[in-house]
């Protein structure tokens, strides 16, 4: 094989958040000095002398409705700020955390055009706990204000990077709230980083070196499993997908002991493909451009263990991250291949381009026999089909354990992600069955029910042990913005993977 050297720039995480400081402050409204102050109303607010006149007016002459999501920049004659900037709740009977997490993103972007690195926060006063608020508000700022933007030349394409954030009450319940929400969003732009980075500047080995200081930085036990590790164990699955590639497969996992006096053991597990070609069955344009994210399954594994490690989450966790390539050379896997997995079950390559189950399978085989997990959760950008179902907003969930997945589903409600579940429909086990081998790895239906046969795939790898199954090939990576998220990378999951280990 013919190698080109190429200048490889080494991984630089771009951190919004390494001078932001978020503080408390029990000063009133009208005697904070700052760069912006921000006030939230609600729709049919009435002209009065708390509001600046600029905004009586625009009340009176119906130029600003204060309507849901609107945003009005005021300056306020009374107030030491330099602006004040009002955002509208909606009505006050029907206000939600989601709607408050929609309604700050206006106030991120209002905030960005205008240059803004230091505000204020004045928090509303609603039917909701004051704690659900304030995580709510500093969520959807840190979350809208990502910016993947470290390879533009010029500052005017760049994001505005928050210097401090004020949250103007300083009850002492909001310090372990605003740490949270920072951890929190920061694990999930840590895995949007990541998903957006080039794909040749996170190889495998690449990833390693990231998990490896990961786990330093964080306390987390690491073991990796090289290629003679991989073919020892017999994770021929793993080694196939990534015989085409330059750089050789890893299986990295990653432990947490977050509660040393329960046998209990969670176990997370992620598709890891740093390039997606499609292998021989190559992808066309149009749907391989974006193949970079494909490894955000593992990265997702990676940033849930940091943030459960920060917070200090009361459970034990195991992170299994397969990690390869799905590269074309003469030494890749071939369609109609079989191969023997870690399980002991062989395999039929139908096609080279449902790759991430076969990697999946081993890391779940492995996953389920060395820690007897109470629960096994893997997430992978695994089908498009998945995207055809439920489109990009919503990720697709499956599984075996009913409970888990309400759960999570619960768990997304909250914090503002959806899941839709999907029925594990054991007809459809037949599309699956091969006569060469115990199964083949794609449905003999060509335009057949994508999203679940591969979820049955995978269940034949999980040993009828507790398991969920989270299909992020939506919601992972969009190509517009939505809300607070996107575009590209979203870091989805990690908000509702977080809530769901704290109430279990």
């Amino acid at each position: 094989m013919l190698l080109i050297a190429i200048d490889r720039k080494p991984y630089n995480s771009v951190d919004l958040f390494t001078r932001m400081k978020v503080v408390t402050s029990s000063k009133a409204v009208e005697s904070v000095v700052d760069e912006a102050l921000v006030i939230p109303i609600f729709e049919g607010v009435k002209p009065s002398k708390d509001l600046s006149k600029d905004l009586q007016k625009a009340l009176l002459n119906k130029d600003f409705k204060a309507e849901q999501y609107e945003v009005y920049l005021s300056y306020h004659e009374s107030f030491k700020s330099k602006r004040v900037i009002y955002v509208s709740l909606g009505k006050e009977e029907s206000v939600t955390l989601e709607k408050i997490r929609r309604a700050y993103h206006q106030v991120q972007k209002k905030l960005n055009s205008l240059k803004i690195k230091s505000f204020s926060l004045s928090l509303p006063k609603t039917k909701l706990k004051l704690e659900e608020v304030t995580d709510a508000i500093l969520t959807s700022i840190l979350l809208s204000n990502y910016r993947f933007d470290k390879y533009k030349s010029d500052d005017k394409d760049k994001g505005t990077r928050f210097s401090q954030i004020t949250v103007l009450d300083d009850n002492p319940k909001l310090k372990n709230v605003i740490d949270h929400a920072v951890i929190v969003a920061k694990g999930a732009n840590f895995v949007r980083d990541l998903a957006n980075e080039n794909a040749r500047d996170k190889t495998s080995l690449i990833l390693e070196d990231i998990a490896r200081k990961t786990a330093k930085e964080n306390k987390l036990k690491i073991t990796v499993f090289d290629e003679k590790d991989l073919k020892r164990l017999g994770m021929n699955l793993l080694l196939a997908v990534g015989a085409g590639a330059v750089t050789p497969p890893r299986l990295i996992v990653l432990e947490y002991h977050g509660n040393p006096s329960s046998k209990d053991v969670y176990s997370f597990v992620g598709k890891g493909i740093i390039f997606d070609s499609g292998g021989l069955n190559l992808k066309p344009t149009g749907s391989i451009e974006d193949m970079r994210a494909d490894m955000t399954g593992a990265a997702t594994v990676l940033g849930l263990l940091r943030v459960a490690s920060q917070l200090k989450i009361k459970a034990n966790l195991v992170g299994v991250m397969a990690v390869c390539e799905n590269a074309i050379s003469n030494g890749a896997y071939k369609p109609g291949d079989i191969f023997r997995s870690y399980s002991g079950k062989t395999v039929y390559i139908g096609n080279t381009d449902a790759e991430g189950r076969l990697i999946l399978a081993d890391a779940l085989s492995y996953s389920i026999k060395k820690y007897k997990p109470k629960l096994t959760v893997d997430m992978a950008t695994l089908t498009g089909a998945a995207v055809v179902a439920v489109g990009t907003k919503i990720s697709a969930i499956l599984g075996n354990n009913e409970k888990a997945i309400n759960n999570i589903i619960s768990s997304g409600k909250k914090v503002g992600e959806n899941f839709h579940e999907l029925p594990l429909f054991e007809d459809y086990n037949e599309l699956m069955k091969n006569n060469l081998a115990d199964i083949s790895n794609i449905s003999s239906e060509k335009f057949g029910p994508g999203t679940i046969t591969a979820a049955l795939f995978l269940q034949n790898f999980v040993d009828n042990q507790p398991w969920v199954h989270l299909d992020i090939a939506g919601p992972a990576f969009i190509s517009s913005e939505y809300h607070y998220v996107g575009p590209q990378a979203t870091g989805v999951c990690v908000r509702t993977l977080i809530n769901f280990l704290e109430n279990i």
